[in-house]
């Protein structure tokens, strides 16, 4: 009859909907990955949470570690930027210090001013003077250090996320 033939000529196999659902599917992931592009290549506006919050500085990107040295200045992981900056504690008179960093997490002050700095990129913990000059390697054994502290004898303290574990070691 009539309608079973207009029936059969709408009708589809389930093969083809799920191209077709796939097709959509595929088209509406590119739509959004395109618009999170587009987003993310937008430069952010930083807003404080509240009025008691005050932003320091936008200089950065992703900030990871952050210590303060004796003399009142902000030691900052630079993450993505590959990098350790100092500032004072408004985000002004900003330093880049040391170099050859790939992921810096964690960021210690020790009581000599030296910077300690763990690099998850490059699986170690490193040392610097204050000055960012003099890098040393103090461990390559670690996976993906984090955090970093000193007590007040100088031993070093890493947090390792990808071994589940909190080492430590002393500073010489």
């Amino acid at each position: 009859t009539r309608s079973e033939a207009g029936l059969s000529n709408r009708r589809t196999s389930e093969g083809e909907i799920s191209v077709r659902a796939k097709r959509l599917l595929t088209s509406l992931l590119r739509m959004f990955v395109g618009f999170l592009l587009i987003v993310n290549a937008m430069p952010p506006t930083a807003q404080a949470a509240s009025p008691s919050i005050e932003i320091v500085t936008t200089s950065v990107k992703n900030p990871c570690g952050i210590a303060m040295d004796s003399g009142g200045r902000l030691v900052i992981a630079d993450t993505y930027n590959h990098g350790i900056k100092r500032m004072d504690a408004d985000g002004k008179d900003t330093e880049q210090l040391g170099s050859g960093f790939i992921t810096p997490i964690g960021v210690a002050v020790a009581s000599d001013g030296g910077i300690l700095v763990a690099d998850s990129g490059s699986h170690q913990v490193k040392r610097m003077d204050a000055d960012g000059a003099n890098i040393t390697t103090l461990s390559t054994d670690l996976v993906s250090p984090a955090g970093i502290a000193l007590d007040a004898s100088g031993r070093i303290y890493v947090t390792d996320s990808g071994l589940n574990a909190v080492f430590r070691m002393e500073s010489d």
